[in-house]
């Protein structure tokens, strides 16, 4: 199959129009009493504890302090100690973010249910982002989670426009999945991971 072969009639475009021309909060607000949205961010503690991370992860946090139509923000935690998960409450809190719940996988509370999992037969050995999001999910889902959206901690441009875009097919047109992506053009080509879903 060639590159830029496409076979179905949805396309995915770029967003063309200007966030303020199309607000997409009122809608989400609504939609989210009946159907209750969590967000998943897995991260290392070195997202927050090193000095040139702490600002993209900063803004992070102060940009989801305003958005409204999350029942809990799941922050997955990993390669951290004691005194860094209470660094990572810390700074939710200098950012006025209530509705956060912060799973330490390596803290005593996650590593007995990880140990529980693995003697009921599931494989959770491995260390990695794979196990993080697992156990995020499955919190997500004992909070009663109809759906959940997941966004990367390092992401230098986040904006807060980019998480309603991202979860408003979901919560308001009842989509079962969509999936972001983040503009790498350079030398007028398109780089990426996800730059074949976009043709």
């Amino acid at each position: 199959m060639p590159n830029f072969a496409q076979k179905h009639t949805k396309i995915t475009t770029f967003y063309l129009i200007e966030p303020a021309a199309f607000d997409l909060k009122p809608r989400l607000r609504v939609s989210s009493k009946w159907k209750k949205a969590v967000l998943v961010i897995p991260l290392l503690a070195t997202e927050f504890t090193i000095e040139e991370n702490r600002p993209v992860f900063e803004n992070i946090v102060k940009q989801l302090k305003g958005v409204t139509y999350l029942s809990k923000i799941i922050f997955g935690l990993d390669r951290a100690t004691d005194d860094e998960a209470l660094e990572l409450a810390d700074i939710c809190k200098k950012y006025g973010l209530r509705n956060y719940l912060i799973q330490h996988n390596d803290g005593p509370g996650f590593s007995s249910i990880y140990k529980q999992l693995n003697n009921a037969g599931f494989n959770l050995d491995q260390p990695g982002k794979g196990k993080n999001m697992f156990m995020s999910f499955g919190i997500a889902q004992a909070l009663g989670a109809q759906c959940v959206g997941l966004i990367d901690a390092d992401i230098r441009t986040f904006n807060r426009h980019q998480l309603d875009r991202l979860l408003f097919p979901v919560i308001a047109w009842n989509y079962d999945f969509s999936k972001a992506f983040y503009s790498r053009i350079a030398n007028r080509r398109m780089y990426g991971r996800v730059k074949r879903l976009l043709l």
